[in-house]
Formats: C-alpha cells, structure tokens, sequence
C-alpha cells in the first residue's frame, strides 16, 4: 500500500510536491530585481527570468516568509494590519487558556480550607 490511503481509495497524506506560499519580506527590494528582469529579458514572464529574479532576490540579501506577520520590515518597519489581527487573537487565546487553567473553590468551604493550608504553609 502507498501512502495513507482511506476505505474509499482516496489519499489522505498531503501532497509532497506542494510548498507553502512564498511572500518576499522586501517588497521594494522585490520591485527593483522586477524592473531589471523586465529590461533584462526580451520576453519577460518566462522560466529564465522567473529563475534570475529568485537568486538575485536572494543574493541581494532578500528572504521569503510564509506570511505577513513575520513581514518585520512590511511598509517601512510598521506592522501590517493582517500582523496585527492575528497578534489580537493569538493574544486572546492566550488569557482564554491562562483562565481556563485556574480552578476556582466552588463553595465558601473550600475556599476557607485553601486559606487554612496556606497559612499553614506560611508558619502562621
């Protein structure tokens, strides 16, 4: 049997070909190589320049990132609005999992217990 495949013939492992969307961090920088492949190459959407643009990107010091959030220098140094909403929500997520972690006494018994163990602890 190849892969991970389900009782209908269907295959469930992810396509290893596939890569994730590749955003260039410096969109200026990205333009710049843009305009030189344009004039460099008679026909410009090709194979050739799509290649010569890639390593000149990268050799200009210019790396890709999967998403905007991890854009740092994104619109001149300042965080994207899509960086932003999904900092908010991972911020969120966070209090919701610290909150959820806590247990609160459910009668006034236990509480006062909990306050009796502690000051025990303490030497009081």
């Amino acid at each position: 049997m190849l892969g991970n495949i389900d009782p209908y013939g269907r295959n469930l492992s992810p396509d290893p070909r596939k890569k994730p969307n590749l955003i260039p961090q410096n969109p200026r920088l990205w333009a710049m190589v843009q305009r030189e492949a344009r004039m460099r190459f008679r026909q410009f959407p090709s194979l050739p320049a799509s290649k010569w643009m890639h390593d000149e990107y990268i050799k200009r010091g210019g790396i890709f990132v999967t998403s905007k959030k991890q854009d740092l220098r994104h619109k001149h140094g300042r965080q994207t609005e899509q960086g932003k909403k999904e900092e908010e929500q991972e911020k969120t997520e966070a209090k919701r999992s610290t909150r959820s972690g806590r247990r609160k006494p459910k009668t006034k018994k236990e509480s006062l217990e909990k306050d009796k163990q502690r000051a025990q602890k303490r030497g009081n």
